[in-house]
């Protein structure tokens, strides 16, 4: 190679170096706010930009103000609801640090309530565990006044009933409630829906269980039947009634009585009823004649 070769190579030589030393003056492309979970990478290359470009040297309002012209255009408005001082708005970190708050925060909150609606009873868990797992995980949603209405529909919904449930009274809930002074037995099927309502005269164990009887010769006795830990249910007398009669008596737990969301579901709605004032009995027979969601009523459903 000549003199004149040598010396372009030396010269692209340098270019190369200066390129590989010199650092971008650009800053990275606006904030994508409809991703909230970038903000972190989106950030750390803002960081890189701002030393690179010597932003770090200049005054707190110029670095604050070349933050938000690089973030795009909502920023203005998102950091008038961040609760700063004005004082506070012209330093480049306060302003920093609020909106990694902003933003992580707002994909912790998407991310846990993600986690929340896919919870689902896995094969093998128990009823118990499924619940405590949905308690937990709405600690970390947010949900406010809604959180118990919200847990209880994904508990509905998350639970594995359906291998339980596959035809009428197959699986029925029980409970207890009263109304004007008076007691009742209600009983509902998870299948169809369809509500029975015993008044009771006493509350033991032995009454309680009399009732339930009756019910079983009208319709035969359910595979599994589910109550909460009350003392009717839990008597050595109804244990004895559960195996002579040969049902599965599910219980549920003492601290997550939602276990047994489906009767107490249609406690609500047979108050709701009685609410309205109406002759129960027409009442009672309006709401099985009604068909739910899926076209049917509750007495077609139960007795095709």
């Amino acid at each position: 190679m000549d003199e004149t070769g040598k010396n372009w190579m030396f010269c692209l030589d340098l270019v190369k170096l200066w390129m590989h030393i010199t650092p971008p003056r650009s800053p990275p492309e606006n904030f994508d706010f409809s991703d909230f979970p970038s903000w972190p990478n989106w950030i750390r290359r803002f960081e890189r930009f701002r030393v690179a470009a010597g932003l770090d040297q200049k005054g707190e309002a110029y670095q604050v103000n070349s933050l938000v012209y690089a973030m795009g255009d909502k920023d203005d408005d998102i950091l008038c609801t961040l609760g700063l001082s004005d004082e506070d708005k012209k330093k480049y970190k306060p302003v920093k640090e609020a909106f990694d708050k902003y933003f992580i925060c707002k994909h912790n909150v998407i991310y846990e309530r993600c986690r929340f609606n896919k919870r689902s009873q896995e094969p093998g868990e128990s009823a118990e565990s499924f619940i405590s797992a949905v308690y937990k995980l709405a600690e970390h949603c947010n949900y406010g006044a809604m959180q118990k209405e919200i847990i209880r529909d994904r508990l509905v919904v998350g639970i594995r009933y359906q291998g339980l449930s596959d035809r009428p009274w197959q699986r029925v809930g029980a409970d207890l409630f009263q109304w004007n002074s008076a007691m009742y037995l209600l009983v509902v099927d998870y299948f169809s829906r369809y509500i029975e309502v015993a008044n009771l005269t006493s509350t033991t164990s032995a009454f309680v269980m009399e009732k339930l009887k009756a019910i079983f010769s009208r319709h035969g006795v359910a595979e599994v039947l589910v109550t909460d830990g009350g003392p009717q249910f839990a008597s050595a007398e109804f244990a004895d009634f559960a195996r002579e009669y040969d049902f599965q008596h599910v219980t549920s737990s003492p601290r997550y009585p939602q276990g047994n969301s489906e009767a107490e579901r249609a406690v609500g709605t047979v108050k709701s009823l009685l609410r309205k004032g109406e002759d129960p009995h027409k009442a009672l027979m309006a709401y099985r004649a009604t068909p739910l969601a899926q076209g049917a009523s509750p007495a077609q459903l139960l007795m095709g």
